[in-house]
């Protein structure tokens, strides 16, 4: 919404242009207002999927932690406090590691979408975030929107399958032709 050519958002009162109140203010919706029967047709596959869009009141960084005896990887995520627009506050963990959610600050908004739940399972590395995170609930996809338009981050919920090397099968099979052979 523009008003004097500038944007204007979500709260404000008055055009921060010319100062006049605004007559029409912005007003914030949520996926299922604007076309109800998007979330129908993924219901069929995820009868539990949902979607909330709502504005970043508070984010904070925090860092979860995975070691065994070869590897150690440090992974980063915002724990976001969500208005969303039917006014329930919402707090969940949002993955940092995407180029689109790097940045996550008050005023962002946001819709975070939940074909299925996303539990986290790596512990959380320093006390004062173990403090501040109230579970290990994250979303899965999140949308940014801003005013160049909507960029959207997805967990890897399904990781692709290691492949496994057939190299040992051939040793075996060569090693039993040699003795098939003596």
């Amino acid at each position: 919404m523009e008003h004097c050519t500038n944007n204007v958002y979500h709260g404000d009162k008055f055009c921060s242009d010319c100062g006049d109140e605004l007559q029409q203010k912005p007003q914030r919706f949520n996926i299922g207002e604007l076309s109800s029967d998007i979330l129908e047709q993924v219901r069929k596959y995820y009868p539990d999927a949902r979607a909330v869009t709502g504005r970043v009141l508070q984010s904070d960084l925090y860092k979860r932690v995975t070691k065994s005896s070869s590897c150690h990887l440090v992974y980063s995520y915002w724990w976001v406090k969500l208005e969303a627009s039917d006014g329930q506050i919402i707090e969940t963990s949002i993955s940092a590691e995407s180029k689109y959610t790097q940045s996550i600050s008050r005023g962002h908004i946001l819709t975070l979408y939940y074909p299925t739940s996303l539990q986290l399972l790596y512990p959380i590395k320093d006390r004062d975030a173990k403090k501040m995170v109230k579970d290990n609930q994250g979303a899965p996809c999140v949308v940014m929107h801003d005013d160049d338009g909507q960029s959207y981050s997805v967990e890897n919920l399904y990781p692709e399958p290691i492949k496994k090397n057939a190299w040992l099968w051939i040793v075996a099979a060569m090693r039993q032709l040699l003795l098939l052979a003596k």
